[in-house]
């Protein structure tokens, strides 16, 4: 039996059948998007003169050139607002933005869904972090509960395999130690 890492048939731990749309794009496409959202990343962490508007306008143009490579495609069209409403989120924490954009591009986040339960696990201990820093405590810590719920469910599963095991365990401590942040916060 040959290791699944290793055989041509999977990626990302998945048989080729089993991979999402978005895991099957265009390497080209895949490497762009990456490399676009990265430097605009960078550029405004390392000109701190660059407003947040500006960041907003330039994620905006570059999802708008990706979901153009999309435009009969609304599943990947889909993810490409996905990835770019959590560079938003991201930008609006290290800009430190007022408790309503952080909150307006969580929510729009909840619309969209999540990619995977990692992506939901990084974006909700981000958004918990921004109730944190504006006194929403409240607030976080409803969305860090019912994730913990969730990943608690998700461990108690009577065939979890492993590795899942791991990542529940390991996400259920950090998001753990963040409810214990608000708590703190609270008190």
């Amino acid at each position: 039996m040959s290791d699944e890492r290793n055989d041509d048939t999977y990626a990302l731990g998945k048989a080729q059948d089993e991979r999402t749309e978005y895991e099957k794009w265009a390497e080209g496409v895949f490497v762009a998007l990456a490399r676009a959202r990265g430097a605009a990343s960078v550029r405004y962490i390392r000109d701190k003169t660059i407003d947040f508007a500006s960041v907003v306008a330039e994620y905006r143009a570059i999802e708008a050139e990706f979901i153009a490579h999309f435009r009969d495609d609304e599943e990947n069209a889909q993810h490409v607002r996905r990835i770019m409403t959590e560079m938003l989120l991201q930008a609006a924490w290290d800009k430190d933005q007022p408790f309503e954009t952080g909150e307006r591009y969580w929510n729009d986040l909840q619309q969209l869904g999540f990619h995977s339960l990692e992506r939901q696990c990084n974006t909700t201990w981000l958004f918990g972090e921004i109730c944190r820093d504006h006194g929403q405590t409240d607030t976080g810590l409803a969305v860090v509960e019912a994730l913990i719920a969730e990943l608690e469910r998700l461990r108690a599963e009577p065939m979890v395999g492993d590795w899942d095991a791991e990542d529940y365990d390991r996400n259920l401590g950090n998001m753990q130690k963040l409810r214990a942040r608000l708590e703190a916060e609270r008190a």
